[in-house]
């Protein structure tokens, strides 16, 4: 009777490892995929193009630098503008993404020729032809 009674405790033991296993799984699959969909997303939203400089902290540790040059369905490339070196980045190795702005000098340069090519627009528009 106590070898029954020991011999069905440890067969539910084993059906319910073999559930919650496949529920922690499952877990994470959806928690990756959904990390992965945020991942894409931000670089979407951010574009491609060199005012798309973004900073990059990969699952390995690494660091990336430098802005995105093309955007594909399971990766996408990021270009160091010092060395002028593409590398090919997976949306499953990011870990966090950080979008670079502007130094205040290119803003000051943008400002300073927005100020200057204003009034020349409207100079040329508001002259009469003749």
């Amino acid at each position: 009777m106590f070898k029954r009674i020991l011999a069905a405790i440890l067969v539910g033991l084993v059906i319910n490892l073999f559930c919650t296993t496949s529920v922690v799984v499952a877990q994470q699959t959806s928690s990756n995929t959904r990390a992965v969909e945020e991942v894409k997303a931000k670089i979407v939203q951010i574009g491609t193009g060199p005012t798309a400089r973004i900073e990059l902290r990969l699952t390995d540790g690494r660091k990336v630098k430098g802005y995105i040059s093309e955007i594909e369905e399971d990766h996408f490339i990021i270009v160091d503008e010092k060395t002028s070196t593409a590398t090919q980045v997976a949306y499953q190795q990011v870990q966090k993404v950080k979008r670079q702005k502007l130094s205040n000098d290119a803003r000051k340069i943008g400002k300073i020729a927005a100020l200057i090519a204003v009034p020349i627009v409207l100079l040329l528009i508001l002259t009469p032809k003749s």
